[in-house]
């Protein structure tokens, strides 16, 4: 969904500029927000986010009250502001003399500056900053997921489910937690390269504070118990290193959490005694003592292959004498968070549910990836929160 501010006092050149804009996105796809003043248009501002912000310069303070310019004001507003930091923004103003006098200004914030009249040549410029809107809209997090059950099983969370759409070569879903607006991502398949792909992809386009991965994975027999959830960290890439002869030395390149989610999660756990309340209502349905397991914290590692070897498990867990988990896409999806151009929150949450060993089976798969995907949902406000938020 496009969100779309516009302010404007005129109702003709108003409804001119939002018939473009339904010709140019599909009246479903996009949510136009109209205020007239420009106290408005900054209260709403302050409190909700858009990916494109339409306005005049000349406009009343508040209704009723004579126009006047409020470049400066707007110029202020936008400098202050960190929850339309990356909206775009577009003035439509019929006041030649404030586009000759300010457009090198607003220029210098990102604001293009159109000069409009009864005549269409102010579309092309609202089209290119529509073009930019549709394309790249901002959310709070992205879910992403190696299989499509991981993310069907959303739909057994407290999450808000929307529609289905594609961007950018991108598979998603639509997915608001409490008030937070999120992306769930299925990969095109499995594996490490897909996950920093798709993930890299994610953060340009929907520019989320957090991405996370979510899903089920393989334990380390005698170190985890089917059922176990594991939130990676320290996560690496157990393939990355070098083979001479038949000895192979692991190049182990590690990616945690950050601090802060550490702290977070950590506490979660302890609160809610291992996201008990959120395990009750599947015992019924399959083995009760896979759902009485631990949930932690714990360093896992991430391959582009299946490991179904006894013997090769072996050879991955000597790396480290706490490795818990395995699966193929999370130190992917950590690295590309890691090195993404803004700063995103990242962390991952696997339930176990079989062994990396000859003995494969599906019988938990399902109800693993709805634990995982109820962790996730749970965590998110939490980790979204301000810093300095009492967890309650």
């Amino acid at each position: 969904m496009t969100k779309i501010l516009l302010l404007e006092d005129e109702d003709e050149k108003a409804e001119a500029i939002i018939g473009v804009i339904n010709k140019y996105i599909d009246i479903d796809d996009v949510e136009i927000d109209r205020v007239v003043s420009f106290s408005k248009f900054t209260a709403i501002l302050s409190i909700s986010r858009f990916d494109l912000v339409i306005l005049d310069l000349m406009v009343p303070m508040r209704d009723g009250d004579v126009p006047f310019d409020i470049t400066d004001h707007v110029i202020e507003l936008i400098r202050a502001s960190n929850l339309n930091a990356k909206a775009a923004y577009v003035a439509i103003t019929q006041h030649d003399d404030l586009v000759v006098a300010r457009s090198r200004e607003l220029a210098g914030l990102g604001i293009a500056t159109v000069e409009y009249s009864d005549g269409a040549h102010w579309i092309p410029a609202l089209e290119v900053s529509l073009q930019r809107a549709f394309r790249f809209q901002e959310h709070d997090f992205v879910i992403i997921c190696g299989l499509p059950l991981e993310r069907q099983v959303l739909q057994s969370t407290k999450a808000e489910i929307g529609k289905l759409f594609f961007r950018n070569g991108l598979n998603c879903l639509e997915i608001d937690i409490e008030k937070h607006t999120g992306v769930a991502v299925v990969l095109p398949r499995m594996g490490l390269v897909e996950a920093s792909i798709a993930t890299d992809k994610a953060i340009e386009t929907f520019r989320p504070k957090l991405v996370l991965i979510v899903g089920i994975c393989a334990a380390f027999e005698g170190r985890a118990k089917l059922g176990d959830i594991l939130i990676g960290s320290p996560v690496w890439e157990h393939q990355a290193g070098k083979w001479f002869g038949n000895e192979f030395t692991l190049e182990m390149y590690q990616e945690p959490i950050p601090d802060r989610l550490d702290t977070i999660i950590k506490q979660e756990i302890e609160r809610s005694n291992h996201f008990k309340d959120i395990k009750e209502d599947l015992k019924s349905l399959n083995d009760p003592e896979f759902f009485e397991s631990k949930a932690m914290v714990a360093p896992m590692v991430s391959g582009s292959a299946v490991i179904a070897s006894k013997d090769m498990a072996a050879m991955i867990a000597e790396a480290h004498k706490r490795v818990l988990g395995l699966d193929m896409e999370m130190f992917g999806v950590y690295r590309a968070a890691k090195r993404s151009v803004d700063h995103v929150d990242f962390f991952g949450v696997k339930v176990a549910v079989d062994y990396a060993n000859e003995h494969k089976e599906d019988r938990y798969q399902r109800h693993g990836a709805i634990v995982a995907s109820r962790v996730a949902v749970q965590l998110i406000p939490l980790i979204l929160a301000q810093d300095g938020q009492t967890l309650k």
